[in-house]
């Protein structure tokens, strides 16, 4: 079975983190025939064959963003990121259980 995707079919996902979450994450949906933007603070360190780019870009690129970030840091970056994502009805998943919602950003 081919895992390569038709247009109409590929999602456009923002991810934001480069650890091992975020590596193996864009690699099997890149794989898999989606188009990954993936935010890294260090580029030539990322060894997926993806898009690199900035929190900013990767949310407002992505149709579904996902931040693969630790716990303790969740609730800073989607602060960082909800102008990015403000009257959007991108969906935002964290790879860290923190019940941390856009909305109740101040």
């Amino acid at each position: 079975m081919s895992n390569a995707r038709s247009a109409d079919e590929a999602m456009k996902i923002g991810i934001i983190g480069t650890g091992n979450v975020g590596h193996a994450l864009a690699t099997g949906l890149t794989a898999a025939g989606h188009d990954v933007v993936l935010e890294s603070r260090d580029p030539e360190a990322v060894a997926a064959d993806v898009e690199v780019g900035t929190q900013r870009a990767a949310a407002e690129y992505g149709e579904v963003v996902v931040l693969a970030v630790p716990a303790g840091v969740v609730t800073d970056v989607a602060a960082d990121l909800r102008d990015a994502l403000a009257g959007t009805s991108t969906p935002m998943h964290s790879s860290a259980p923190t019940g941390v919602f856009l909305s109740t950003l101040t």
